[in-house]
């Protein structure tokens, strides 16, 4: 057993604890006349048995899978978050993946709590069965985490520690010890803005890390009724580590008038994501903006982003990025499908991240809307279920579809599929990079009406859709799951991946590149807070895909729908896209990437702690200087001087433990020309 996993042996047993029932609070939940109560924190099952029998007893998994399935824990709690994801997996830069996830441990989900556990990639399998409690407190759910290179993770969610719930954000002891340390922010009453002027309920976390080591940390008021709207908070945190580099707790910075949360603004969706980036000061938080002034739908939503430039101590002000056009309601045409102009809206779930440029991508969900009636339907509707993805990028601006799920779910005689509260058609992506290839992937949650429950909920699988232009197209995406659970099948047969996340970056092992994914493999499809199916023990998997076997097939459609406007010709023509300037697989050996003389990648891992690889390709047979500099100019190594080198892809490994922390630049010069990237040491 490795290192980091005697110690995670030995000290996450020190975190179990016992547990007792916590209050019951409603979220926000709209899902038209008859909207259900969603769980938000605390919608539990009673005390008494469940009205149908639950299953612990897992079906077998037969299925045609991309890449290798591995267990982490189970949990009787099916859902983990009622839209956006974040991430809830992570790895370090010597390959160790870290998981979370919200752990209801038996059928009435009392108690419930965080849980995590570690994967070595020397021994290919997980550091316990069951996982580790990452709370103390009485009950906890709805688990982010971010992992850094070092190996250090820090999950967040929140927690009932006395009376309502709040959130909290873990530091783990050692890297991947699994003994952990919970602190909370002051809680806020946001001047009595929050429901019945007490301290928010800031639920709901999602989180990230800058190179700095900060924590950034959005969450979602809770404690209202469905449909009403509630605010969104921002926190930073930072990690405190004591003389022997243990992690001591997580100290929070006022960022807002003395107080610990910002407030940023009141919304109508628990969608909210932050991400850091990992090469400056700079932090975007995405969200759902309602269009509505008097809040009265969830489904109409803009889409705002929010950046600072200074690592979180000052905001800009928010943009708009989707900025729907109103519908024409003097259309002179009468014909709804023109005066709606745009018939999309985001609702419940988005993620943002920034690449290896530094730019902000985000990717998110839309459903259909109709402002002014259309169908024969007077009045704003939605189609209830049918959704697409999308990606917008700060470098491009440009809207680009990743999946097109506008059509209704049937089944046989024409009966209507509705994949469930808080769901849509496609839903849930989650972007990753390849810092090697630049290239993307996104992976995101399908329903398929072709398998369904015997309560008829349609059956999810996991997709990873792939770009090799910065995200400007998107391939047909690769269902890595298969999950074929039949048509009406019983539990614990009805097998549907949910709540799927990536970690953001692709990792190398022995000339391979991996996607890392993690999902709860629910036994019986629909969602138990909902009342939709019964309680089942669902395996928590961590699927490790191989990037090669992500197919790089034309898109079906890749120039619609299109935002600003397309609502004529719905549900659109078959484009094909241009694919020759992409592989038909991914290799490090034979980048993507063709320039005319070189080309100089981002050293990976990054930042970095001591060794990173720098990669770079040469189209001919050249002279190469390969030298790295600290930022006043001094050179700190050669890697290669003035060096006769032949065409094809390099890798130069460099050691900086000789080094400070602190940011470094590489440059390359090749035959009179040069090209200079940045990179950090973080020790």
């Amino acid at each position: 057993m490795s290192r980091r996993l005697v110690v995670f042996a030995v000290l996450s047993a020190l975190l179990l604890v016992s547990a007792a029932l916590a209050s019951k609070v409603s979220s926000k939940l709209e899902r038209g006349p008859a909207a259900k109560v969603g769980d938000g924190m605390e919608v539990v099952a009673p005390e008494s048995a469940p009205q149908n029998t639950p299953y612990a007893t897992r079906s077998s998994r037969s299925l045609d899978l991309v890449g290798e399935y591995y267990e982490a824990g189970t949990t009787w709690y099916d859902y983990q978050h009622n839209g956006t994801a974040g991430h809830m997996i992570g790895v370090d830069q010597l390959g160790y993946v870290q998981v979370v996830w919200m752990n209801g441990l038996n059928a009435q989900f009392n108690p419930r709590h965080a849980y995590w556990n570690i994967w070595d990639p020397a021994t290919l399998e997980f550091g316990s069965s069951s996982g580790s409690q990452v709370n103390a407190s009485t009950r906890a759910g709805y688990v982010a985490q971010v992992t850094n290179a070092d190996g250090w993770s820090f999950p967040t969610f929140h927690e009932v520690t006395t009376g309502d719930p709040f959130m909290g954000t873990a530091i783990d002891f050692l890297p991947g010890s699994g003994a952990f340390t919970v602190t909370q922010p002051t809680h806020t009453t946001n001047g009595g803005g929050c429901v019945g002027g007490a301290p928010c309920q800031t639920i709901w976390p999602k989180i990230d890390q800058g190179p700095d080591g900060n924590l950034h940390v959005v969450t979602t008021e809770g404690g209202g009724g469905a449909g009403d709207p509630q605010w969104i908070f921002y926190s930073r945190g930072v990690p405190e580590y004591d003389e022997f580099d243990q992690g001591v707790q997580i100290t929070w910075q006022d960022v807002y008038n003395g107080e610990q949360y910002m407030p940023i603004e009141q919304v109508m969706t628990i969608a909210p994501d932050v991400a850091a980036s990992p090469w400056s000061n700079r932090v975007a938080i995405a969200y759902l903006h309602p269009r509505d002034p008097d809040f009265a739908t969830q489904w109409n939503n803009d889409l705002y982003l929010l950046v600072s430039e200074d690592g979180g101590v000052n905001w800009n002000e928010p943009i708009n990025v989707t900025n729907f056009p109103e519908p024409d309601f003097d259309c002179a045409s009468g014909d709804s499908l023109v005066c709606n102009l745009d018939t999309f809206r985001l609702y419940t779930d988005c993620n943002v991240m920034f690449d290896h440029l530094d730019n902000i991508h985000v990717a998110f969900t839309t459903r259909a809307y109709f402002g002014v009636g259309g169908y024969g339907n007077a009045g704003p509707f939605t189609w209830i279920d049918e959704s697409g993805i999308w990606h917008w990028s700060e470098e491009y601006e440009e809207f680009t579809p990743i999946v097109n799920a506008y059509y209704f779910q049937t089944i046989q005689g024409g009966t209507l599929i509705d994949v469930g509260a808080w769901q849509l058609n496609a839903q849930r992506p989650c972007l990753a990079e390849d810092t090697i290839t630049h290239y993307f992937y996104c992976s995101y949650q399908l329903y398929d009406s072709n398998s369904y429950s015997d309560q008829f909920f349609p059956m999810g699988d996991a997709y990873v859709s792939v770009s090799c232009d910065g995200g400007r197209f998107w391939s047909e995406a690769t269902n890595v799951t298969e999950t074929d659970g039949g048509q009406s099948t019983p539990p614990p047969g009805s097998l549907s991946e949910r709540d799927i996340t990536v970690a953001k970056y692709v990792t190398y092992a022995e000339g391979q590149g991996y996607l890392h994914m993690e999902y709860v493999l629910d036994h019986d499809a629909g969602g138990i807070p909902q009342d939709e199916g019964v309680a089942t023990l669902n395996p928590v998997v961590y699927q490790r895909i191989p990037i090669a076997d992500i197919a790089l097939r034309p898109l079906v459609s890749p120039y619609w729908p299109a935002l600003h406007v397309d609502s004529t010709g719905f549900p659109g023509a078959v484009v094909e896209l241009d694919t020759s300037d992409c592989p038909d697989a991914v290799d490090p050996s034979a980048p993507t990437l063709r320039p005319e003389s070189f080309k100089l990648y981002q050293n990976y891992p990054n930042p970095f702690n001591p060794n990173t690889k720098i990669l770079f390709e040469l189209a001919r047979d050249a002279h190469v200087s390969l030298k790295v500099y600290n930022v006043a100019g001094q050179v700190v190594a050669t890697l290669y001087d003035d060096a006769p080198l032949s065409a094809g892809v390099r890798t130069a490994d460099f050691s900086a433990d000789q080094l400070a922390s602190g940011v470094y630049m590489y440059r390359l010069d090749v035959a009179g020309q040069s090209v200079t990237k940045k990179m950090v040491l973080m020790k």
